[in-house]
C-alpha cells in the first residue's frame, strides 16, 4: 500500500459541475513513485502543479474547440482539480513532470536516506 493519499472528496455545488477529478494511477518502487494522471482534452501549457507543505496540488483546464453545430457533447470544458498528501520521504527538490498527449506523469523520487541500500560485506582473515 502505498503513502500518498488523496482527501476525502466532498460534494460540490451544482454551480462548481465543470470542475472534473482526473484519472490517477499511483504506482510505488523502491526509488520512487509515480503519479499517471488521465488529463484528456489538454494542452500542455493548462497543467499546473504545485508542491507545498506536503500536499501537491494539480489543476488543468480542458477547452475544447468545437467546429460545427452540436448535436451530443460527451466531453465538456471544465477545470481539472486533484490534491494529494505527499509522504516526507519524498524528494521534493527533484520532482519531475512530463505530459505526452492528455497523460501527465509526475516521478516523485524518495530521498537517498530512506533507500534501500545493499551493505558490503568484507572477509576478516
Amino acid at each position: 500500500m502505498t503513502d500518498i493519499q488523496t482527501p476525502q472528496s466532498t460534494p460540490r455545488p451544482e454551480a462548481e459541475a465543470s470542475l472534473l477529478t482526473p484519472t490517477v494511477d499511483i504506482l510505488e518502487s523502491a526509488d520512487e513513485y509515480l503519479l499517471v494522471a488521465d488529463l484528456p482534452g489538454v494542452a500542455s501549457d493548462d497543467v499546473q502543479l504545485e508542491l507545498e507543505g506536503g500536499e501537491l496540488t494539480l489543476r488543468a483546464t480542458r477547452s475544447l474547440s468545437r467546429d460545427g453545430e452540436s448535436l451530443a457533447l460527451g466531453r465538456l470544458d471544465g477545470d481539472y482539480h486533484r490534491l494529494f498528501r505527499i509522504p516526507e520521504e519524498v524528494d521534493g527538490s527533484a520532482v519531475e513532470a512530463s505530459f505526452d498527449h492528455g497523460v501527465l506523469r509526475i516521478r516523485l523520487p524518495k530521498s537517498e536516506r530512506v533507500k534501500p541500500r545493499r551493505i558490503s560485506v568484507k572477509a576478516v582473515h
